[in-house]
C-alpha cells in the first residue's frame, strides 16, 4: 500500500482528521508535477522503442536501395552508438532502460537482416531463440520489468514456433493440451525467476507471467474436459496449480490481484466442466442454466474479491 492510501485508510478509521494537511506533509498529494515527472519518464522509454522502430521500418521501406554491407554497417554503427551513450547514463533509470530497450529490438532486427539477406535456411524459432539469449544479458543488466516482458514473449513465441513446426512429431506433448501445458510450465517458471531475482518481488513482469499462466493453465483445464486423451492427468494438474495458488496467494499472503484471476479461472472452468456435463441435453433451458450460473459465480466471485480488498487494506494500516 502506497502513503496516500494508508493515510485515507487512517482516515477512515478516525486516526486522522486533517487529511489534506497530512497528505501535504507526507508528500503523497499527486500534484500535477507528479503527473509530469511520470509520463516524461514513460515517454522517454516510448521515444527509444518509437525510433527502434522506425529504424526497422526505414530499412524495410528502403530494402532494395540499400547495398548488404550498407545495413550491416548502419545496425552495428546504432548498437556501438547506444552502448557508449549507455554508459553515460545513469543506471537502472528510465533512459538507461530505453537504451537497452533499443538495443534489444535492434538486436532482433541485425538477427532479421543476417537471415534475410544470407538465406540461411533456418526455422523462424531458431531466430527467435538467438535473440531471446541476445536480450537476457540486457534484461539482468537493466532489472527493468519492460525488458524481462519483452523476454518473456520472446520465450513464449519461440516455444509456439518449435510446436508448430514440429508438432507431428510428438503427438502427446503437442497436442493441443500439451502444446496449453508447455506455455502454463515456461510462464509459471518465468514468475518464480522474477519473484526470486528481481528488486520488487511483485513486478509488473511477474504478474504478466503468473497471469499468463493462468490463461494457460486455463486452456489446460478446457482441452481436459473435451480430449479424453490424459484428461484425468491434465484435470489433476490444472486442480494442484489452483490449490497452490490459494494457499500461495490467499493463505500465506494476500494478493487480491492474482486471486482476481484465480476466481476468473475457476469461473470458466466450471462453466467448461458444465457444458461437457450437458453436452446431450443442450438446449434453451440448458443455456438459461448457464446464464444464471454465470452471473451468480461472477456476483459471488466480485463480493469475495471486494472483502478480501478492504482486509488487504485492513492488514496493511
Amino acid at each position: 500500500m502506497n502513503k496516500r492510501t494508508q493515510l485515507l485508510t487512517w482516515q477512515q478509521q478516525g486516526h486522522i482528521k486533517d487529511i489534506d494537511k497530512s497528505l501535504e506533509v507526507t508528500g503523497a498529494t499527486i500534484e500535477p508535477k507528479t503527473w509530469f515527472d511520470f509520463i516524461s519518464k514513460n515517454l522517454i522509454i516510448l521515444g527509444f522503442v518509437s525510433l527502434a522502430l522506425g529504424i526497422i521500418f526505414f530499412f524495410a521501406y528502403n530494402w532494395d536501395e540499400m547495398t548488404k554491407m550498407t545495413k550491416f554497417i548502419l545496425v552495428q554503427a546504432l548498437l556501438g552508438l547506444s552502448a557508449v551513450f549507455y554508459t553515460q547514463t545513469q543506471k537502472q533509470s528510465h533512459t538507461s532502460t530505453g537504451i537497452l530497450l533499443f538495443m534489444a529490438l535492434l538486436i532482433g532486427a541485425l538477427l532479421a537482416l543476417f537471415g534475410q539477406t544470407y538465406q540461411s535456411g533456418k526455422d523462424p524459432w531458431q531466430l527467435f531463440l538467438l535473440w531471446t539469449v541476445f536480450v537476457t544479458p540486457l534484461a539482468v543488466v537493466s532489472k527493468n520489468s519492460a525488458l524481462w516482458i519483452l523476454w518473456l514473449a520472446l520465450i513464449n513465441l519461440t516455444a509456439y514456433l518449435y510446436i508448430d513446426i514440429y508438432r507431428w512429431f510428438s503427438g502427446f506433448l503437442f497436442s493441443f493440451n500439451g502444446t496449453s501445458m508447455v506455455f502454463a510450465l515456461i510462464n509459471s517458471l518465468a514468475a518464480l525467476l522474477f519473484y526470486f531475482t528481481l528488486k520488487t518481488p511483485k513486478s509488473l513482469s511477474f504478474y504478466v507471467a503468473v497471469l499468463s499462466a493462468f490463461f494457460a493453465f486455463t486452456w489446460v483445464g478446457f482441452f481436459a474436459m473435451f480430449d479424453s486423451k490424459f484428461s484425468l492427468a491434465f484435470i489433476f494438474l490444472y486442480l494442484l496449480w489452483m490449490a497452490l495458488n490459494y494457499f500461495l496467494f490467499k493463505v500465506k499472503t494476500l494478493d487480491v490481484l492474482v486471486l482476481s484471476a484465480w476466481s476468473l479461472s475457476a469461473i470458466a472452468f466450471i462453466m467448461f466442466a458444465l457444458t461437457r456435463l450437458f453436452a446431450d441435453a443442450f438446449n434453451a433451458a440448458t443455456l438459461l442454466f448457464f446464464s444464471i450460473a454465470l452471473i451468480a459465480m461472477t456476483a459471488i466471485a466480485s463480493r469475495w474479491l471486494m472483502q478480501l480488498l478492504k482486509q488487504s487494506h485492513g492488514e496493511l494500516s
